[in-house]
């Protein structure tokens, strides 16, 4: 259905106009954009809306400082996420898409993807924290990130050269790299995902591995993203459930784009002996041995990491096909 034929959702884009009534038309634009494909397409065509929107965005840049005169409060973020939200419906629609990428708009959304210098800080450290720290590890900074990164998400689901040109044109991928290392589980996610979709271009991948510092850091990353995989909270106490199936639950997700990027760099045949030194040895041994408790967990391998990874292969036969393929690359045995 096209927004104009219905007058209320119409009745609500006009509002953004209106600075009085624009904080509730922005909620409900997002709340029910995706009922309008044609949502972005008006947006961006409509005269001086495109402005306004980063007007909002613009606007919030004081918050973003430590400053005491400006408290970043969950209603701001709100308001700024529900702008970033049409932005994704901007960003993802075909005719208005080379357009968001010729103007480099995108470009006011980075403010909002800085990351803490530090991560998982318990409450003494926290307090230690300056202020301008302090806010980008706070929750309404973090849902301006998730919701920041997704628009980017959204240019990266489409597979698209010249879309690929213009995030690594902004640097996207080293900025993704530390939101893999350093910030919450959710922005990690959409952080790998829009790496991942990078790299499975051929563009990407020869970014990627245009620098040995570069591929080194890659690796050490996902690395690291693979040991912080956990069992999902019904599955804390168990390294199986029945109730849970296909590796839909978020480790299996994340697991599987992790993989996905391992096998997309063995694309660059003289990366393997590279990959096989760094990639966790974990992934390797539950593949060959059985890790159903932490007691059959070899010496100098981390047993939680075992048992999450032995949790999604049994759960998701996707995921036992990439890591034999990936294995099948890097001349890895399985057989003893």
């Amino acid at each position: 259905m096209s927004i104009f034929d219905d007058k209320t959702a119409f009745s609500w884009l006009t509002s953004i106009y209106d600075p009085n009534s624009r904080n509730e038309a922005l909620l409900l634009l997002g709340k029910h954009r995706q009922k309008f494909p044609d949502l972005g397409n008006v947006i961006w065509n409509s005269p001086g809306m495109v402005t306004i929107l980063l007007q909002e965005i613009i606007k919030v840049y004081p918050y973003l400082t430590g400053n005491k005169q400006y408290v970043l409060t969950s209603e701001i973020s709100t308001r700024t996420c529900n702008v970033l939200v049409l932005f994704q419906c901007i960003a993802f629609d075909e005719e208005t898409r080379n357009d968001v990428i010729n103007s480099e708009i995108l470009s006011y959304l980075f403010p909002f993807l800085k990351c803490p210098q530090q991560a998982n800080l318990d409450d003494a450290a926290f307090n230690k924290l300056d202020i301008h720290e302090k806010v980008l590890k706070c929750r309404p900074f973090e849902y301006l990130r998730l919701t920041a990164l997704g628009v980017f998400g959204s240019f990266a689901r489409v597979d698209s050269t010249n879309v690929v040109d213009y995030l690594i044109s902004t640097d996207l991928v080293p900025q993704c790299l530390i939101i893999m290392e350093t910030c919450s589980e959710l922005s990690r996610i959409v952080a790998l995902f829009i790496f991942m979709r990078i790299v499975l271009n051929k563009k990407g991948l020869n970014y990627v591995v245009s620098s040995e510092n570069r591929i080194l850091s890659v690796l050490n990353v996902l690395k690291g993203m693979v040991y912080t995989l956990q069992l999902p909270k019904d599955t804390q106490h168990a390294a199986a459930n029945e109730q849970s199936s296909n590796g839909n639950n978020p480790p299996g997700r994340t697991f599987k784009n992790i993989l996905r990027c391992y096998l997309s760099l063995c694309d660059v045949k003289e990366l393997r002996p590279m990959l096989r030194t760094h990639l966790p040895p974990e992934i390797y041994h539950v593949m060959k041995d059985d890790m159903k408790s932490k007691q059959n967990v070899k010496k100098g391998l981390n047993p939680d990491t075992c048992l999450v990874l032995e949790h999604i292969k049994n759960e998701d036969p996707t995921v036992y096909k990439l890591q034999v393929q990936l294995f099948q690359l890097l001349g890895m045995s399985l057989t003893s």
